[in-house]
């Protein structure tokens, strides 16, 4: 999905008058994890953890700013404890932080105080 339609498809739900709660999540890596792998041809490139924190730094921004938007949550904290998602957490499995998380630190600092 491009983010205009992500952008289109928001505005379709904001048509229902109701707050939207947005979950997004975003593979960091191709390894192989024990739950559920990453389709790589799903991606214009393999997902990596500057891919990550660049497609959520635009999506993220993008919901933030639909007025209907009541949150954003990112559905997965650490690629340690079990997930849905392979790699897609914003903490590694050695608990060090990915790239994204000087970038959320940044924009909840600058955009949402």
């Amino acid at each position: 999905m491009r983010i205009t339609d992500f952008s289109k498809l928001l505005d379709l739900y904001s048509l229902l008058n109701l707050p939207l709660h947005v979950g997004l999540v975003f593979p960091s890596s191709t390894e192989a994890d024990p739950s559920v792998r990453v389709e790589v041809a799903q991606w214009p490139a393999p997902p990596d953890e500057m891919s990550q924190a660049s497609w959520a730094a635009k999506w993220i921004a993008l919901a933030v700013a639909k007025p209907f938007v009541r949150s954003v949550t990112w559905l997965q904290a650490s690629d340690a404890a079990p997930h849905l998602y392979p790699s897609g957490g914003l903490f590694r499995a050695d608990q060090s932080p990915k790239p994204l998380v000087p970038w959320l630190k940044s924009f909840r600092r600058e955009v949402l105080t």
